[in-house]
């Protein structure tokens, strides 16, 4: 029980929310700073792995997230709520239609059940892989943007 817990945690959750904390900060237009990015992914992910496997009803622990990540980002790169909420908000909806197209193209593809897919550890950390990879990557597309549009 405890490997598949940190196998989840490790190959799941820290590196989603790394993307996640990343993305954000660069819709913040915060300084780029990749050790408190980093920081902010390890935290914001223990904390949500710690939460997803808890008693909570489906959807609570999608609200904390938000929450959470924004008063980290807050906190670390001193910027107002709203716009902390805001960068956060727009990466968590990118990622939510990432994960869906990619659910879909898995379960439709690979014949795959859904259920199998959230029950099995390493499938549904597979499964997760591309849309977190996707979401770095427009981090990065979007941060380039950013960078061109201010020289």
């Amino acid at each position: 029980m405890i490997y598949r817990y940190l196998f989840e945690l490790f190959t799941q959750h820290i590196p989603e929310a790394i993307a996640l904390s990343f993305t954000a900060t660069v819709f913040l237009k915060a300084k780029l700073n990749i050790k408190l990015v980093f920081i902010i992914g390890l935290v914001h992910g223990t904390v949500i792995h710690i939460l997803r496997n808890s008693p909570l009803t489906f959807g609570y622990h999608t609200v904390i997230s938000l929450l959470l990540m924004t008063l980290m980002l807050k906190f670390f790169f001193e910027k107002n709520s709203l716009e902390s909420f805001i960068s956060v908000l727009k990466t968590i909806i990118i990622l939510t239609i990432t994960e869906l197209f990619f659910i879909s193209i898995i379960i439709r593809y690979t014949f795959i059940d859904s259920e199998i897919i959230q029950t099995d550890p390493l499938i549904r950390s597979l499964s997760t892989l591309p849309q977190t990879l996707l979401l770095m990557l427009i981090g990065i597309i979007i941060y380039n943007l950013y960078k061109i549009n201010e020289e």
